[in-house]
């Protein structure tokens, strides 16, 4: 049995078929890069803000890509300001990194307090 050969990427690739009515190749949006970097600077999900927002997570991929002109809504804009406090709350992990406190030391120093108590 011969084996096809994969099809082959075509030379000018697909960008050209969406191409900007303004011609930019970028988007001048700073809220989809406000956006992408609260989600990257809090560990938030996709899925996490999609949920809080009522969007799916297809939508703010699209609006935190520079490549791609689409940009988000006012009223997107608006629910995630209202839930940004509680999504920074719960996401899986901490912002600042924080050395957990040696038991001994802690110990050594309830025995000193004591002691100057006494």
């Amino acid at each position: 049995m011969k084996r096809s050969a994969a099809p082959q990427r075509p030379a000018n690739g697909f960008t050209s078929l969406y191409s900007r009515q303004d011609g930019l190749r970028g988007k001048s949006d700073p809220n989809g890069r406000r956006l992408a970097a609260l989600v990257k600077m809090f560990g938030l999900s996709h899925s996490a803000v999609a949920r809080a927002t009522g969007v799916s997570p297809a939508y703010l991929s699209r609006i935190m890509n520079d490549s791609d002109p689409f940009v988000g809504s006012a009223d997107f804009y608006r629910r995630l300001e209202a839930c940004l406090g509680q999504l920074i709350d719960q996401r899986p992990r901490q912002f600042f990194r924080v050395v957990p406190v040696n038991v001994r030391s802690v110990e050594r120093a309830a025995r000193d307090v004591l002691k100057m108590a006494a």
